[in-house]
């Protein structure tokens, strides 16, 4: 099982001979080790040259209050340590991700942004001491969706994915899953991390069975594999799981937790009584088709097929196509009016099964017609024109900047505010990071307050302008999307963007619901409110 996807999560403890044997037959593509002294990281030298070490200092990584305290400074600190730990573990620094904060408590307040700010410094702490990181190590089931028919919101991280890449890491997330095999739940517990937007290495650094995700009530002690299946079982599952998560050219390998306990509680999860099982399971190896799969997730009940039936796109925004019904990835969208072929439904008929150019998957049915509409009518005319109006003469990235200046004002520090300390839009986090970016010190409060016009405008053109892809836009999307971008982040932008087709009204209508469901709505509702309300009347030219 040469360089095998299914890899090693050693829990080191009691060093069995076993664990050693399995190892170097194994060949594993990753290699997990926690706690781990001189001998494991030689012995990772030695005998898996082709692995790629991941290495988990069990005190640093529960050090949370302080990353929600000081996350630039904890996640430089950590960044530092770890390279302090390399001179006297020995790992080499080309092939180990070092790893920070595990699963890290996401859902609670002021953590998603500590979360941002704490990685992207230890990526690029990291990166100026020659170590690679193994990013995020989020928890199974997150992120975690914000409604119904919605993919996991990654928007909250946003420039993640950039330090990754500058610092040649992974994303690590874990996933587990229950007694009825790992397709239970897929896209929620196992495979969720396949609906991360980023095109960076993903590594899932902790799987297996944990009846945790399914029935809180469960003893520790009786939490995983051992006792529920045999190890012909769950060696299967294992490799179910790798063929599945193989088929997206991102996915490096996974390790399967554990090999050897720590203590009694976690001797359910030790896989040495697997061993021999999963060495002689053998793996497919799919062909990988990139981060977008273009099937829909077959392990999932099949649509009741019918003969096919032509239908219409009724609705004026088009209709999503996804790989399984409500949860699935979006594959494309078919545009209004555009004929398709319905070949089946869901159980209970809410979702067709469509054909259409060559594609197959799930459509909302009540988005569909048996007749064909009629052409979209012409704008509404509201007041003396039609809306939106046609774009005003001048510039659209100076346009959208005086809008921007002119309602971020100049200098707050209000406690309510996430962001902290900010001038003319420019919170002290992001200004920190500029700064960082060009080999600048961190800046004060007084430092803030000072920041040179040119370079507010520089950070807005390059940070939020761009990035969000504003500068691609038609006006006047593009004043909504450099809005929201400032506002919420060019993540969030991005998501509105996509969500609305590029429906200059959805997108704010969109933009103003999202506002009324995040905890600053209690402070700050009249004034984004009235944001909302100048971007359209910006737009009408009024």
């Amino acid at each position: 099982m040469a360089n095998s996807r299914l890899g090693v999560y050693w829990s080191v403890m009691h060093r069995r001979q076993q664990d050693y044997d399995y190892f170097k037959r194994l060949q594993p593509s990753v290699f997990k080790i926690m706690d781990g002294g001189p001998p494991d990281y030689q012995f990772a030298k030695d005998n898996l040259p082709n692995s790629l070490v991941i290495a988990r200092d069990w005190a640093l990584s529960e050090q949370h209050s302080d990353m929600l305290k000081d996350p630039v400074g904890t996640g430089k600190r950590h960044a530092q340590e770890w390279s302090n730990h390399q001179s006297r573990l020995g790992f080499d620094r080309a092939r180990t991700l070092i790893l920070g904060i595990n699963e890290p408590r996401v859902w609670e307040t002021g953590v998603p942004e500590a979360l941002r700010q704490y990685t992207i410094a230890m990526c690029d702490e990291a990166t100026r001491l020659g170590l690679r990181v193994g990013a995020m190590q989020f928890s199974v089931g997150w992120p975690n969706n914000k409604g119904p028919d919605t993919p996991p919101d990654w928007s909250l991280w946003h420039g993640v994915d950039n330090a990754i890449r500058r610092n040649n890491g992974a994303l690590v997330c874990h996933e587990y899953w229950a007694d009825a095999g790992p397709f239970e739940n897929w896209g929620w517990w196992g495979g969720r991390v396949l609906k991360c937007p980023w095109q960076v290495p993903i590594v899932v650094g902790e799987t297996g069975v944990d009846m945790y995700v399914k029935d809180g009530s469960v003893p520790h002690a009786s939490r995983g594999w051992q006792g529920r299946m045999e190890p012909e079982r769950y060696a299967r599952e294992l490799a179910e799981y790798v063929f599945k998560m193989s088929a997206d050219s991102r996915f490096v390998g996974c390790a399967v937790f554990a090999a050897d306990f720590a203590s009694h509680e976690w001797f359910s999860f030790d896989i040495e009584r697997a061993y021999a099982a999963i060495l002689s399971t053998t793996i497919p190896q799919p062909a990988t088709t990139g981060s977008t799969p273009e099937k829909p997730d077959t392990s999932l009940p099949p649509p009741i097929m019918q003969p096919p039936v032509t239908f219409f796109v009724s609705v004026k925004l088009g209709a999503n196509v996804r790989t399984q019904p409500l949860t699935g990835s979006i594959v494309t969208a078919i545009p209004f009016g555009e004929q398709v072929s319905v070949t089946g439904y869901d159980a209970v008929r809410q979702w067709a099964y469509v054909r259409w150019q060559g594609i197959e998957g799930y459509v909302l049915a009540a988005l569909l017609s048996s007749r064909e509409p009629s052409a979209p009518s012409a704008p509404t005319v509201v007041g003396d024109g039609p809306t939106p109006v046609q774009p005003p003469p001048g510039d659209n990235w100076q346009r959208c900047l005086a809008f921007i200046l002119r309602w971020e004002g100049g200098w707050a520090d209000d406690p309510n505010d996430v962001g902290g300390a900010t001038m003319r839009g420019i919170t002290i986090g992001t200004y920190t990071r500029w700064r960082e970016a060009h080999g600048q010190p961190a800046p004060s409060k007084d430092d803030l307050r000072n920041i040179p016009d040119a370079i507010v405008e520089q950070i807005f053109r390059e940070w939020y302008w761009n990035e969000s892809k504003a500068n691609t836009l038609a006006w006047p999307m593009c004043l909504a999307q450099m809005n929201i971008a400032v506002n919420a982040g060019p993540g969030r932008a991005l998501q509105f963007l996509a969500d609305s087709g590029g429906n200059f009204l959805l997108y704010n209508a969109i933009a103003l619901e999202w506002y009324t469901k995040i905890d600053g709505w209690k402070h700050f509702s009249a004034a984004w409110a009235r944001r909302c309300a100048d971007v359209l009347r910006e737009a009408a030219g009024k």
